[in-house]
């Protein structure tokens, strides 16, 4: 699992020093504590080390203007070398000193011959009408695909290419989530949790089922976010799963629900769904229940990572 981050959520208007910003702090904390990869394309970094540059320069020419006004009104002072005080910071050595694992990515030729293609014939995740082909980015959309399809990503980014509906389909498919901002990356963080990923491994077996019952669910997993996970284990494993959870809709918006399921042996034999809240709107009244007798990976597959995870979700040895 990768945190992809655009530049926007890395700007800042003040000079970085010994320290990141609060909300880079608590992301890089946030992640090294959870195992989370901080993956920075290239061309992200490059626009911080501008924008730093920048910031560097202004505040060496504040320094030099207040030097010449103590000179000018004769008050005695200790003078340092401007270009000792104020420096570019190294972002990346900031992240890695708060113990999370941070990867610069380099944009390949592929990459780049596909966010050409996108900005030239208008592709998706463009929304209709828009007026820049800025190439950087398709670039960063792309180099996020790409990243999501190995274990999964969070792409962090303001920006309406990245965060358009149109851009749905193509990000659930690779296993791409999108966050606005950095508080919503740390709330999709619980998808990938203990808890998070076993609501997963639930849910792949029974997810035709969800469909064929009209929930408006798109073909893939679009899993967003666990909440209130609760699980009851058995003898032979888990006995029952309940959780609330957000999805994304078949219309690219989002589904809510509370879901209660129920194991025996190695199926799930029972889904009840409550609660189902589709784009803002309550989609039915009362609970949906759904039979089943779809096989669940967490008994009968040897898959370590899920029994990992279910470890530490119970707190107890298998």
């Amino acid at each position: 699992m990768k945190i992809i981050l655009n530049s926007d959520v890395m700007f800042t208007s003040k000079l970085i020093r010994a320290r990141l910003p609060s909300r880079l702090h608590d992301l890089a904390t946030e992640c090294a504590r959870t195992g989370v990869v901080i993956a920075i394309p290239r061309t992200t970094l490059l626009e911080v080390e501008r924008r730093q540059k920048e910031l560097v320069t202004e505040a060496i020419s504040e320094l030099e203007r207040a030097y010449n006004a103590l000179k000018e009104a004769e008050i005695s002072f200790e003078e340092k070398n401007s270009s000792e005080v104020f420096s570019v910071p190294d972002v990346v050595e900031l992240f890695k000193h708060l113990g999370v694992k941070v990867e610069i990515v380099e944009p390949t030729l592929e990459d780049y011959h596909d966010a050409h293609l996108r900005a030239c014939l208008h592709l998706n995740p463009q929304p209709p009408g828009r007026k820049s082909d800025e190439m950087r980015d398709l670039l960063i959309w792309v180099m996020a695909l790409r990243l999501a399809k190995d274990g999964g990503g969070i792409l962090l980014s303001r920006d309406e290419v990245h965060t358009h509906d149109r851009g749905n389909e193509e990000a659930d498919t690779a296993g791409l989530l999108r966050a606005n901002d950095i508080g919503e990356g740390l709330e999709l963080l619980g998808v990938e949790s203990p808890s998070g990923k076993l609501v997963r491994i639930l849910l792949d077996p029974i997810w035709q089922d969800l469909r064929n019952a009209e929930l408006p669910l798109p073909p893939t997993i679009g899993l967003r976010k666990v909440e209130n996970a609760t699980f009851v284990r058995g003898e032979r494993g888990i006995e029952s799963a309940k959780f609330d959870l957000h999805l994304g809709s078949l219309s690219g918006g989002m589904l809510k629900a509370s879901v209660d399921i129920a194991i025996q042996g190695e199926d799930i034999t029972d889904v009840t769904i409550r609660q189902i809240n589709v784009d803002g709107e309550l989609w039915r009244d009362g609970a949906l229940t759904i039979r089943t007798n779809k096989n669940v990976p967490l008994v009968a597959s040897s898959s370590e990572e899920a029994l990992a995870a279910l470890r530490e979700v119970l707190g107890e040895e298998l």
